[in-house]
């Protein structure tokens, strides 16, 4: 069973109260008062990537791990988020 499976099969079915990854991004921007080549340079990212995962570019789960950390949030629910905005292969 490959990663994108598992994590379909998992947590596809509790997404109702989960908000979409690129949505969150986008509100923690504002929230805090940050731009995105703010939270690039903080993940070692460039400011084109960050701008990516706000319209729901496809990303990894590499950077999903990243983006957790970062918002210090656990990965699970990131990667719900993703799953939930289509951002996951």
């Amino acid at each position: 069973m490959s990663l994108n499976s598992y994590y379909y099969n998992t947590y596809g079915k509790q997404l109702d109260d989960i908000l979409p990854l690129n949505h969150y991004i986008r509100l923690m921007l504002e929230k805090h008062k940050l731009r995105q080549k703010d939270m690039a340079a903080h993940l070692g990212m460039k400011a084109p990537q960050i701008s990516r995962l706000c319209t729901k570019k496809k990303t990894s789960y590499k950077t999903l791990r990243r983006l957790a950390e970062y918002f210090d949030k656990d990965y699970e629910t990131i990667v719900k988020m993703a799953i939930k905005a289509g951002m996951i292969w």
